[in-house]
């Protein structure tokens, strides 16, 4: 018996659902959404083309596992490894050493599309080509940005503004704010948002 979701081709498991369908049934996920091929065996480059999705710019969009930074991931040669470095190393040839923390080049890209593996949208650069091109990006310093600006901010400037010459008690702007007591206080007492006169 067949997957009763749409053309899907699978074997029926469980409910009359494939594995794939019934997992994402159990995780409250959309069933109708595309499916995607695994291949387990075969070769590396087999693999790595088996989780891309061509885009309209050309880049080849890794549509598997993800790290935080939004680079692809995969297994290769026994270990995690980024998928744009394991592109550049299957269709260009191994990455030199270097003198950095890593011992190798950096991969770059020069789409600025963190899950391209496309090897012709990939160079090799060192440490301070890597830094000046996030410099270009205007990506450099996020991680030190201040107040609103910074990503993971929960108030604004306006925020601070209220919260300093408010009246209230620390215990009721942090419920009103959704922020701890202790954001509260840092804020009174200019510890933090200094730059909010």
């Amino acid at each position: 018996m067949k997957c009763c979701i749409g053309n899907c081709e699978k074997a029926a498991r469980a409910r009359g659902l494939c594995t794939l369908h019934y997992g994402r049934m159990m995780a409250g996920r959309d069933l109708s959404g595309p499916t995607r091929i695994v291949v387990r065996s075969g070769s590396d480059i087999d693999r790595l083309k088996s989780k891309v999705s061509i885009s309209q710019t050309g880049c080849w969009e890794w549509t598997a596992s993800l790290t935080e930074a939004g680079y692809g991931q995969m297994r290769f040669r026994g270990t995690r490894e980024l998928s744009h470095r394991v592109a550049w190393i299957l269709f260009r040839g191994e990455i030199p050493t270097d003198s950095n923390v890593y011992g190798t080049k950096h991969v770059l890209h020069t789409c600025d599309n963190p899950k391209c593996v496309n090897p012709e949208h990939l160079y090799l650069g060192d440490q301070q080509d890597n830094a000046l091109d996030s410099v270009s990006r205007k990506r450099w310093g996020k991680r030190g940005c201040k107040g609103e600006s910074h990503g993971r901010a929960k108030l604004n400037d306006e925020d601070v503004r209220l919260i300093r010459s408010s009246a209230h008690s620390d215990a009721a702007l942090s419920s009103s704010f959704s922020v701890s007591i202790g954001t509260i206080r840092h804020i009174r007492k200019g510890r933090t948002w200094k730059h909010i006169l």
